[in-house]
Parts: C-alpha cells; structure tokens; sequence
C-alpha cells in the first residue's frame, strides 16, 4: 500500500459522512477535502465549491440527525484499494406506488484520498430520481460484510468482476452464469430473483435472443475497480439526459459490489435506483 494507510482512509470517509450528512454541517467539507478537490458529478469541477454543489446534490434535502438520535449506522460496504475508498449505505427508498412501503437501495460514493485529505469524488447521483436520505442498519439477519484477509488478492478480483461482464453480459450468455456464480447467489435487493437459478432466468429474459460473440471492446466499460480482501467494486459511466433538458447529459456512475467466495460471486449489492434505472445508450 505504499503512503497508504487503508484503515485510516475508510475512517476518514466515514468520518465526512457523519459530519456532513448525518449532521448536514456543509462548513465541515473543507475540513476534510483538499482546496483543488476534483468532483466527477452533474455540476462537477475543481475546487471547494464543486464539492460542496456536488454535496449538496447527493442526496434529496433532509433535517440534520437530532442530539438524540440513534447513532449512524455503519456503511453497508466499505472497500479500500491503495488511494480508493469506495463507501456503500444501506438506503431504502418509497415505492412511487405504494405509499409507506419502501425497497432496497444502496448508496455508492468513491474517493480518492491522499495524505489524509479527499481529493477526488464520484459521486452516483441521479438527476431523474434523487436519492431521499434514509439511513439504515444492517438488519437481515447476516453478518455485516467486511473484506476477508482471505480473500483473493485484489487483481484477481478485479478480473473475475471483468471477465463476468464480458462473458454474460457483453456475451449476452445466460448459461455462462454458471461460470462465475455461485449455486446460492445471494442479491441484496429483494426485487431481484435469488439464486443463481434466478439470475439465469433474468439474464434469459434481458437477453432472448442468446450468446453472442464476446465484441472486441467492453460495452460499458469500468471506470473505477476496487477491491479489497474477498469484496470487489465496479463502477460504469452512462451519461444520463438531463430530466427537463433531454437533448444534455450529465456523467451518472453505476455502482455494483460482489463478495467473493472461492473464486465466485457469490453476493451483489447494485447502486442502480430501482424507481429510476439509467437509460443505456
């Protein structure tokens, strides 16, 4: 890890999430950024004042936690590889149709974090539906995940991650699940089909006309990897329209996480916003 301390980094993270949107203290931003912080997001940029924007866009408008309240909880997924830190909350969301109801969403940010500072932000904002600031805990009954000294080492997960897309998704291949799924595939989103029996059945409906040729090129490629222990972090563009000027885009990162357990995914957790799916291209 070199000048990297990995632990010290995730601290840090979450530290700017306590301070700034559990107890919404904007002033505290400069605190943990550096002046020429770079923000990839809608009004992205250089500087204190992007970040602060971009802040400010994450998540839809909220009352700061009372002195009383229940302490923070804990992000759903934390993953530090080198300068990278890319954080996950547990996030769920209203239905549009069923008033009081709610399903799962999970938040994904990612930093780059140097010398004790945050200079870089990716933040996954959603113009079409902003995401509404509900903090939960980690309350189904699993082991919260933290990354395994276990694990494979870092490039190994990467590929693997890489080599899942390519094969399934850009291969358009249901039956090559099998390859990189486990039997007991678990999703972390009670709208997606559990399993791997499930993700089969789901592939063979996005993709009814069967494998194809692997193209020579990714069709969404990664922007961002991280990995850590048996966790790993992907992350695509898909510049999205703007919801009241359809003909502008705005950079719009679609995060995913998957566990590993002997050599396959054997968990997901998607950042994708079940009310409001990006549009591909």
């Amino acid at each position: 890890m070199g000048e990297h301390d990995p632990q010290a980094s995730k601290a840090l993270i979450v530290d700017f999430y306590r301070q700034v949107f559990w107890r919404q203290d904007m002033a505290s931003v400069r605190e943990f950024c550096v002046a020429d912080v770079r923000v990839h997001a809608p009004h992205g940029g250089q500087g204190l004042a992007a970040m602060e924007q971009s802040v400010r866009e994450t998540f839809a408008p909220s009352a700061p936690a009372s002195p009383g309240a229940e302490p923070m909880p804990e992000p759903a997924l934390a993953v530090a590889d080198e300068d990278i830190v890319v954080v996950c909350y547990s996030m769920p969301q209203p239905e549009p149709e069923d008033p009081g109801a709610t399903f799962d969403f999970f938040s994904f940010d990612a930093y780059r974090v140097r010398e004790g500072k945050i200079t870089e932000r990716w933040p996954s904002i959603n113009r079409a539906a902003p995401t509404q600031l509900s903090w939960a805990s980690w309350g189904d009954g699993t082991p919260r995940p933290r990354p395994s000294a276990h694990g494979p080492d870092p490039d190994r997960a990467k590929h693997l991650a890489v080599d899942f897309y390519r094969q399934v998704f850009d291969g358009q291949d249901a039956e090559a699940a099998k390859r990189f799924v486990t039997d007991d595939y678990r999703q972390h989103g009670r709208h997606y089909p559990q399993g791997r029996a499930g993700l089969e059945d789901l592939l063979s409906l996005v993709f009814p006309a069967g494998p194809r040729p692997v193209p020579e090129t990714m069709t969404l490629p990664h922007v961002l990897l991280a990995a850590e222990g048996d966790i790993v972090v992907t992350a695509g563009l898909l510049p999205q329209p703007y919801p009241d000027e359809p003909d502008r885009r705005y950079p719009y990162y679609a995060f995913t996480a998957y566990a590993i357990r002997d050599g396959m995914l054997a968990e997901h957790w998607s950042g994708v916003n079940k009310a409001a799916p990006p549009r591909h291209q």
